[in-house]
């Protein structure tokens, strides 16, 4: 399985240099909480999975943490006081009240 862009959000992964590292880690309400990195440059680890849902985007992300998101989609969202990288997760059943984290079964 992979991780796939909206349009949006792979425009704004471009304006930032392209390159998105995912990862989660325990925390938050939920139990488990996405970090996400922009950047220009790929240093993936030997171990990390790297995709490329379209042209002049790549998602990086290691193997553990792509057991919790694999299918999921990155949207960015615009509101009146902020904006932000999203995860769209199939296998999200819990999620926190603000949204900052989740849970699977």
């Amino acid at each position: 399985m992979s991780i796939s862009v909206t349009s949006r959000a792979a425009e704004h992964l471009l304006k930032h240099g392209g390159v998105l590292r995912i990862r989660v880690k325990s925390g938050g309400c939920s139990g488990l909480k996405i970090l996400f990195d922009l950047g220009k440059e790929v240093n993936p680890g030997e171990k990390d999975l790297l995709f490329m849902p379209q042209e002049g985007i790549q998602i990086v992300v290691d193997p553990l943490s792509l057991n919790f998101i694999a299918g999921s989609t990155v949207e960015y969202r615009e509101e009146m006081l902020a904006s932000q990288l999203s995860l769209m997760n199939p296998k999200s059943t819990n999620a926190c009240g603000c949204g900052d984290s989740f849970s699977v079964a």
